[in-house]
């Protein structure tokens, strides 16, 4: 709820900008060029900067995306009769834009958590090996390490089972908080990848499920592996969704 909050407000502050720009920063014929054939709708020719920003946020909330108004910003740099009375504005209106839509593809990346136990050899398979895997395949990948927040770890830990595409879980070790997560993970309906150094570690409830098996010291296996069985889902997931 938060960064969606914080993505409203960065999309206000764009169409506020450029709602400036159409209002104070054109001259009628040059405002009518710009605006040709696009989807906004203004009660006037003459309208004001707020009736503008309306204009604007109705489209958007149409839309669902600012490609209008990249549109709209490239026609403005193609006016380049007025480009110094509103150049300042029109360069924060690309540094915002630009900053909005980096972040849009960051958040439309599929995001895997990963559950293992806080042990440091755990974390070093993971930053050399799980995380850089599943980068490779486009995913964003976190650990309750990576995670920055207010809230108790658990609770976090439980957001960011509940917010992934699926889950990575390493059952090394008969760790009980990773048992617990998994079975949290399981309960939503989330697929799990299960990573595993010993058969041994892999109890009866869940030793029906494939686990990859793999070595300390043979992780371009393990590598090999996730990439595989990662893929795989992604593709699943993909073909769900169309």
């Amino acid at each position: 709820m938060h960064n969606a909050s914080n993505e409203l407000e960065q999309v206000q502050t764009i169409l506020s900008v450029l709602a400036q720009i159409l209002a104070r920063g054109l001259a009628v014929e040059q405002r009518d060029t710009v605006l040709r054939d696009m989807p906004i709708v203004v009660g006037k020719r003459n309208a004001d900067e707020f009736s503008f920003y309306r204009a604007l946020l109705d489209t958007y909330e149409t839309r669902k995306n600012l490609d209008f108004v990249v549109d709209l910003t490239r026609r403005i740099e193609g006016t380049r009769s007025f480009y110094q009375d509103v150049g300042p504005d029109l360069d924060r209106l690309r540094f915002l834009l630009s900053k909005q839509l980096r972040l849009r593809q960051t958040n439309n990346k599929p995001f895997v958590f990963a559950l293992m136990p806080f042990r440091e050899e755990h974390f070093a398979i993971y930053e050399r090996t799980i995380k850089p895997t599943l980068e490779e395949l486009g995913c964003r990948v976190e650990h309750a390490k990576d995670v920055h927040t207010v809230e108790r770890i658990v609770d976090a830990i439980y957001t960011q089972i509940a917010r992934a595409q699926f889950i990575v879980a390493d059952t090394t070790g008969k760790n009980p908080n990773v048992f617990y997560e998994i079975g949290y993970a399981h309960a939503l309906g989330k697929k799990v990848i299960l990573l595993v150094q010993d058969t041994q570690d892999i109890p009866f409830d869940i030793s029906g499920l494939r686990h990859i098996q793999y070595k300390p010291h043979a992780l371009n296996a393990l590598a090999m592996d996730l990439r595989a069985t990662a893929a795989s889902l992604l593709q699943q997931n993909m073909e769900l969704a169309a």
